[in-house]
């Protein structure tokens, strides 16, 4: 099919001059006009995983809101060895300089393919970073030696400031090897006129645990250690649009019973710098927190006690209104009753503390949940659905919706098949693909498509399990190497968004989180909301949804063609910025009319 990038060929790249736009994967070598440049640039929606071709680019050309990161992948064919890569400032005349962010894309194996769009093979995820962004350690990325099969790709990231003037910049990235002619490859990025908000207007709730990730770096599950990775990952997590659940998991303490007293000073200490927005620079939020329940809060009596104390802290620092009790994740229909008392305490204890369940809507809970959180597979019949117990669509949420409850969704391991399915199961083979997914052996645009698919149907926020799921081992909960085995819940990646960035590891002499390309491209989804929630507010609606159309037409049909995305994107681009030029003239030659004139 025209712009899948899947070759049935072993590690095919083709370079050539021409532009990446006239680029079509699968093209035959006799079509391709070679390079004498050894390094090029792809897409950064292009996975370079096994038996995948893609036509290079001896430049890249990018480009970007105020407020937005983008990226371009450098590639360098085997073999090669002692590779060194950096990028020059990207300059524009009277503007600060953006500087790029270089990682190496390390190769993860994979045994099993998560469905019938994975692949067996070894497949690019895991970004190590030149020097990272936590302790400010160089690490091990490079230099970096490559005999095969797969080349050695740099993910070059530029994240644009949202004071950035607008305009074209110019820089280059100079790629060097022993035994090569050093490669110039010129970095051309244009940024647009308009800015992203720096914190996310699509809520989001990921799970992470600071005590697995303490097991997953082999380090003591010290309150010291888990206070100190569960603050570096959740700045890799607002850095890149989502916020967490979980956390360190530690409650406020109880001080005492009657009447109820809580403790909340190391809670504020982990929490509040991503609530207040003082983390980043650039002032970024969290956008929802979850409560964290005490075991000692036994009784209904004294749960309702300590949720009351917690809402009233939540209240006094502002942060009452992101704020969600976890009921139940995916109850049994024996189980609703027990949800919808649950629920009832919650309201009990403060009406404006919200109620979540990962549910479809059904009539026991109806009425007192707050945020409806049903699987995304859920929401929608297709030809084959067995899938979910019960299909509900959008539409019969419009009555929950109108009383003030939100509607949700997460997306699972109905994204590939929960199981193993026979090679003559073909409707649920067929079933199981398409849908958007985090797993690593899945195409970049199903890792990006949910937030254009959240714009599409209206969705309000989305949840996921969890972002460090393979940092222990299932059975356990011993240290599991993440780096050598993804493979949970039939699929490789599920649950798993980072990667345990020890010195052993990466060099340098502090434990990071180390981003995956899949956290890149969700980050990308985010950030597509985004810019169709400017064009929105801009009154371009229908170019807004024709953007989102013709990329996830349905959410179990997504483009994959990265040109497809681009070129979207640009039409979307030139669309805002003529608005906004537009209703700049409009402003100049109509001005506001001073209070009291006729």
């Amino acid at each position: 099919m025209r712009g899948r990038l899947h070759a049935l060929v072993g590690w095919g790249i083709l370079l050539s001059t021409m532009p990446a736009a006239t680029a079509e994967a699968g093209a035959s070598p006799e079509s391709q006009v070679p390079d004498p440049k050894w390094a090029f640039t792809i897409p950064e929606l292009v996975k370079l995983g096994p038996q995948v071709r893609y036509r290079g680019s001896g430049s890249a050309e990018l480009s970007a809101a105020r407020g937005e990161c983008v990226a371009t992948q450098v590639v360098a064919p085997p073999p090669v060895r002692h590779l060194r890569i950096r990028a020059t400032p990207l300059v524009q005349k009277k503007a600060p300089p953006l500087q790029a962010a270089i990682y190496r894309e390390a190769f993860i194996q994979v045994t099993s393919a998560s469905n019938l769009e994975g692949r067996p093979g070894r497949w690019p995820d895991a970004l190590i970073p030149t020097i990272d962004a936590y302790a400010q350690e160089k690490r091990s990325a490079f230099p970096a030696t490559s005999e095969g099969p797969e080349p050695v790709v740099a993910y070059v990231e530029i994240c644009v400031p949202a004071g950035a003037p607008p305009g074209p910049y110019l820089g280059e990235v100079l790629v060097e090897a022993l035994g090569r002619n050093p490669v110039r490859i010129p970095l051309h990025l244009r940024v647009a006129a308009y800015t992203l908000p720096a914190t996310s207007t699509l809520p989001s709730s990921f799970g992470f645990s600071g005590l697995t990730a303490a097991s997953g770096h082999g380090l003591p599950r010290t309150p010291e250690n888990v206070f100190a990775l569960t603050h570096r990952y959740a700045l890799a997590a607002l850095q890149h649009r989502i916020s967490l659940h979980g956390m360190s998991m530690e409650p406020p303490a109880i001080l005492s019973v009657n009447p109820p007293k809580l403790s909340f000073e190391a809670y504020d200490r982990e929490v509040a710098p991503f609530l207040d927005g003082t983390a980043l620079p650039s002032g970024a939020r969290f956008t929802s927190i979850d409560v964290r329940m005490h075991p000692k809060a036994r009784t209904d009596e004294q749960r309702v006690a300590y949720l009351r104390a917690y809402a009233a802290h939540l209240r006094e620092r502002g942060w009452l209104d992101r704020a969600f009790v976890y009921l139940k994740d995916e109850p049994r229909p024996e189980e609703l009753p027990l949800v919808r008392r649950y629920a009832q305490l919650v309201h009990e204890a403060d009406p404006k503390l919200r109620a979540l369940v990962t549910t479809s809507l059904v009539p026991p809970v109806a009425g007192v949940i707050d945020l409806w959180t049903p699987n995304l597979n859920c929401l929608f019949a297709r030809s084959h659905d067995d899938y979910c117990r019960l299909v509900v669509p959008l539409a019969a949420y419009q009555t929950e919706r109108a009383r003030g409850a939100r509607l949700w969704w997460y997306q699972s391991c109905g994204s590939h098949g929960c199981g193993s399915l026979p090679a003559h199961d073909l409707p649920n083979l067929r079933y199981f693909s398409g849908w958007p997914s985090y797993m690593v052996d899945h195409d970049a645009a199903l890792n990006r498509a949910m937030g254009v698919l959240a714009f599409r149907h209206g969705i309000e926020g989305e949840l996921y399990f969890n972002t460090v799921e393979a940092y222990v081992a299932p059975q356990d909960s011993k240290r599991s190497d993440c780096w050598r085995d993804l493979w949970r819940f039939h699929g490789n990646g599920d649950g798993t968004l980072f990667y345990p960035g020890t010195p052993e590891r990466i060099g340098g002499s502090t434990h990071v989180p180390i981003e995956s390309l899949r956290l890149k491209h969700l980050r990308a989804g985010l950030q597509d909301y985004e810019v169709l929630s400017v064009a929105r507010s801009l009154g371009l609606r229908r170019e807004a949804e024709a953007f989102a159309g013709e990329l996830a037409p349905q959410p179990y049909e997504i483009a994959r063609d990265p040109e497809k995305w681009k070129r979207a994107r640009e039409r979307l681009n030139a669309a805002i910025e003529a608005q906004m030029k537009a209703s700049a003239e409009y402003r100049r030659e109509r001005p506001v009319e001073t209070q009291g004139r006729p």
